[in-house]
């Protein structure tokens, strides 16, 4: 599969997606109705049902198989991220690289969610008494993606998610969906368990027809007007939300500029390897 394939396109509501610099159509992407959303996210309810009892060592291994099915896809994946977003080839190279980082991390992650055991004689009458926290898995998690990073960020959500027996539906933004649709296939590659991760498209209506089916946490990443408007609409579901911003660079009399330079516009010099990661 190219990034100039259509996936699953619906006459009556396409999204055509654009490469940002030329105009050129990269790609057709179905859009989600609000029926489609809510059934979607019901599917993902029974999926996790089953999944919330599933041991560390089984949601790593997902976890892992997935890396690896990037891992095999990844110019694919690479040139897909740069027709729709526009990044270059090497920038979409390095996220690729890097969306396998973070499920293999999510994947050792799992590993520790074990819970704590605390001793309660700090207060008096707990002499020979232990507490004990155990971590229950949320439900299913509501991912709202930005288009600046659709493969890396999108496992920054799903490899934890995952690793804590969590089902996922995903709404990526509609200006850069095709890198979503192509994980979602490869986790089927992967033989990931049914509906437990789900990808839905469309723009501002269908990340309110989300909010409002019943999920059970929404993760957004993206800006502070529509991360408001998400957090007002969806009541008393629990929110994590990542509004971006513009942190500084500072560059110190003694430093190296050629590394400062190459850090700063994340261009790697020489390898891959050289360039820190956040």
């Amino acid at each position: 599969m190219t990034s100039l394939q259509k996936i699953a396109p619906t006459p009556a509501r396409p999204i055509m997606v654009r490469n940002p610099f030329n105009g050129q159509i990269v790609g057709e992407i179905a859009e989600h109705s609000g029926a489609e959303v809510a059934a979607t996210v019901l599917r993902a309810k029974t999926a996790q049902r089953e999944f919330r009892y599933s041991t560390p060592a089984v949601r790593r291994a997902l976890l892992n198989a997935l890396a690896a099915e990037i891992a095999k896809d990844a110019e694919n994946l690479a040139r897909i991220i740069s027709s729709e977003m526009g990044k270059t080839i090497r920038e979409a190279r390095n996220e690729v690289r890097r969306a396998q980082n973070t499920l293999k991390l999510s994947g050792d992650a799992a590993t520790f969610l074990d819970g704590e055991a605390l001793h309660c004689a700090i207060v008096e009458g707990g002499v020979d008494r232990l507490a004990t926290i155990t971590y229950e898995p949320v439900g299913v998690i509501g991912a709202i993606t930005p288009f600046n990073y659709p493969l890396n960020l999108l496992c920054h959500k799903l490899g934890p998610a995952i690793a804590a027996g969590n089902a996922v539906v995903a709404k990526p933004s509609p200006k850069a969906p095709l890198a979503a649709a192509r994980l979602f296939e490869l986790t089927q590659k992967a033989n990931w368990p049914r509906d437990l991760f789900q990808v839905i498209h469309g723009g501002a209506d269908c990340a309110l027809s989300l909010v409002h089916a019943p999920i059970d946490l929404l993760s957004f990443t993206g800006g502070p007007r529509a991360g408001l408007a998400l957090k007002n609409a969806s009541g008393l579901i629990r929110c994590l939300m990542e509004l971006g911003g513009n942190d500084p660079l500072f560059v110190l009399p003694d430093a190296d500029l050629d590394k400062a330079v190459a850090t700063a516009v994340a261009i790697v010099l020489k390898s891959p390897a050289k360039v820190a990661q956040p």
